[in-house]
């Protein structure tokens, strides 16, 4: 009876070895995962890596940026993979690029996106509307340049087991900018 119990033991120990392989993860932006190396990053890059930046502090230890362009969502962007100390990709950061001719085609971008997150992600946990003037509140067809003069500000913040997404609104000396931040 020991006998089988041990054998039964051993060809199950196998089989877990062996026999059985971990359900894949799924990627969080484009083909990258967390964890992923900064040769792993590149690799699974399917454009031109625009620049690389190493950060280097007292203690010698080091961090690195990988900065490509493309299309995401549909709009052009830039994003920047960081690298942590550690060797692993930890943080992705998104800037909406595309230039537009109506401040208010901004905020269309902006719900897009976030339409585009809920679709996957369900409801963001957070969902804000800043107003520092209320000058224009209410009138919507100046929200654009609301956001422009730094008045409006948005963003929403999905918090998931696996990952951190927060997409923002905002505006500072007549540029708007659309962001996207992915963290673990």
């Amino acid at each position: 009876m020991r006998r089988v119990f041990f054998l039964c033991m051993a060809v199950l120990s196998l089989a877990l070895l062996f026999g059985c392989e971990s359900t894949p993860k799924e990627p969080v932006f484009r083909n990258v995962y967390w964890g992923m190396t900064e040769d792993e990053v590149k690799e699974s890059e399917t454009v031109p890596l625009l620049f690389e930046d190493l950060i280097t502090t007292d203690t010698k230890s080091k961090a690195n940026t990988l900065q490509y362009s493309d299309t995401v969502f549909d709009t052009y962007c830039t994003f920047r993979y960081y690298i942590n100390r550690e060797g692993e990709l930890d943080n992705i950061k998104i800037d909406f690029t595309q230039p537009r001719e109506d401040n208010n085609d901004y905020l269309d971008d902006y719900e897009k996106l976030k339409q585009t997150l809920i679709s996957l992600y369900g409801k963001p946990s957070s969902d804000k509307e800043n107003w520092y003037m209320d000058s224009k509140k209410g009138k919507e067809e100046f929200y654009g340049q609301a956001v422009e003069n730094g008045e409006l500000s948005l963003s929403c913040t999905w918090r998931l087991d696996e990952m951190r997404i927060k997409i923002s609104l905002s505006g500072h000396d007549q540029q708007i900018s659309l962001r996207g931040d992915f963290s673990d």
